[in-house]
Order: structure tokens, then sequence, then C-alpha cells
């Protein structure tokens, strides 16, 4: 009888989190980010891609921190080609770029953390999105962490708290 309450509960839980509403520009107005810099990880895809493409539209620099995808994502250069077209459609001339980074790979999130503190813009807008399917349990990254738990971490937040 117990394991039929957890699953059906699970089951409340699950369908609790879906909303099928689509927000439009009425529900979320744009604003203007002309010259502001933005770091989005991940934005290849998912979320991250829909948030460059906002981004883009107002205006915004961006910087795509991407891994090498698998086969089966969109390559960061085809988001960067979209968003860019994106923004020249709005009028903005922004600088839009992909810059390698793999969360899993604390090397690649050192490299990328002094490249931008190199670059000399201010970081307006950080956002944190990359994020990994599970892995089986025994996984371990290069730097010897399960990879759910140091993408989701955000080296990005520690490299840069070092500044």
């Amino acid at each position: 009888m117990a394991s039929v309450y957890y699953f059906l509960s699970d089951i409340f839980q699950a369908l609790k989190g879906t909303n099928t509403t689509v927000l439009t520009e009425k529900d979320v107005p744009g604003t203007d980010l002309t010259g502001k810099w933005i770091i989005i990880t991940g934005g290849n895809n998912g979320i991250g891609f829909e948030a460059a493409k906002s981004f883009a539209v107002w205006g915004a620099n961006l910087i795509l921190g991407c891994r090498e995808p698998p086969e089966w994502e969109q390559h960061p250069t085809a988001a960067i080609k979209e968003c860019k077209d994106i923004a020249q459609t709005h009028g903005h001339s922004s600088t839009i770029e992909f810059w390698p980074l793999d969360m899993a790979d604390f090397e690649s999130v050192e490299a990328f953390a002094q490249r931008w503190l190199t670059s000399g813009h201010a970081l307006d807008i950080l956002c944190n999105n990359a994020g990994i399917a599970a892995a089986h349990l025994s996984a371990k990254t290069k730097d010897g962490f399960h990879p759910v738990h140091q993408v989701f971490y955000n080296p990005l937040d520690y490299v840069f708290s070092k500044a």
C-alpha cells in the first residue's frame, strides 16, 4: 500500500511543476541591454539558447560558454550565427561569440575565466545555465568528481570569486 502512495505522490509532484503557459512580450517586456556583457553557460541549446536569443533581441554582447557538444545537440557556432542574425534584424551590432567551456573540466573553466578576466569587459549578467543529465554513480570527471556535482556546482562562481 505504501508503494502505491509513493507512486501517486511522485506523479502528483511531477504534474505540479508542469505549466504549459506561453509567456509573451506583454507578460515579460523586453529591455535595452545595449552595451551590456552577458556570459551564458550552455547557451547553445534549450533554455540557455532561448535566453541568448532574447538577450540578442535586446542588444546585449554575448559570450556563449559551451562544451564541444555531442552530435545530437546544436553546435555553438550555429547558435552564434542565429543570435547574430537576430541582433542585426533588431538593429544591433552586438559582439556575440562562442568560447569553449567544459564545466566538467576545471582546467577548461580556469582558461575560460582567465580569458574573460583579461578581456577588460565588465560582467553585467552571468547566466549559469550549463547542465548535465544524470550520470552513472561511478562516473568521475578528470578532476575526480561526479560529473553532475561538478557541473552544477558552478565552478565559474568559484573562479570569479578569486579575482
